[in-house]
């Protein structure tokens, strides 16, 4: 019996890990390098996906001394991820190996705690393995090919989204808004001073920035998802809300 339950959790790790693993790289990116652009941010609390993909060029050119030379690039292997917070991880199928001309993606994932809310920059170092036109000798060189500034927010709760914490002096448009929305901070003291926030119906926090003087540009929706969100503005000790609907 004890072999049994032995072999059963030998069978159930392999399973989490393989699980893990599992990731499928963006059918639409076709540049070579990484993507996405922009890693998505994490929240205390909450386990964090976020699949890497990555397109490796079948010829390119290096640099040997003042000359260019063409090459073949036989194969990628994405070595490490430099800088990630602890607890975090990443897991990718095939060793990370992926040959020249093909798509491959790994699965960032991990779970923060309120602390470690903070900004991180995160590089993705590859060993590429290539040979020069009408040679037979191999090469390979390290690079660090992608850095990100990867963000832990802290969950807030949901009773900062209460509606008896409005204040109707605070103005958001358009609203439904698409891509874009206006905060108007002209109803605040003269000369405020602040900090924007934007909590989605989870009570999560998805983007922070400080405006002067009772000016802010307008904040960009397009990566928000529809629903129902809660603008948050502090001037000095005091703090207002508003809501509103991205489309």
């Amino acid at each position: 019996m004890k072999k049994l339950i032995l072999l059963l959790t030998f069978v159930l790790s392999l399973t989490t890990i393989k699980s893990m693993a599992q990731c499928t790289p963006d059918a639409d990116f076709t540049t070579y390098g990484f993507s996405p652009e922009i890693l998505s941010p994490a929240y205390s609390d909450a386990v964090y996906n976020q699949v890497l993909s990555f397109l490796v060029p079948r010829d390119t050119s290096v640099m040997l001394g003042a000359s260019t030379f063409p090459v073949v690039i036989d194969s990628m292997r994405l070595d490490s991820l430099d800088g990630q917070p602890a607890g975090f991880t990443y897991q990718c199928l095939n060793r990370c190996v992926v040959p020249g001309g093909q798509k491959g993606c790994a699965l960032l994932t991990g779970k923060a705690d309120s602390t470690q809310v903070g900004t991180y920059s995160i590089n993705t170092v590859t060993v590429v393995y290539y040979k020069l036109n009408g040679s037979g000798n191999q090469f390979n060189r390290t690079d660090k090919v992608k850095a990100y500034t990867f963000r832990i927010y802290k969950t807030t709760g949901l009773a900062k989204l209460v509606a008896g914490d409005v204040n109707p002096t605070i103005k958001v448009f358009p609203n439904p808004a698409n891509n874009l929305l206006n905060v108007d901070l002209s109803y605040l003291p003269a000369g405020s001073h602040g900090e924007i926030t934007i909590i989605d119906a989870l009570g999560r926090i998805v983007h922070q920035q400080n405006y002067q003087y009772n000016l802010t540009n307008a904040l960009a929706l397009e990566n928000y998802k529809q629903g129902i969100y809660k603008v948050m503005v502090t001037a000095g000790s005091n703090t207002y809300y508003s809501n509103f609907v991205k489309q």
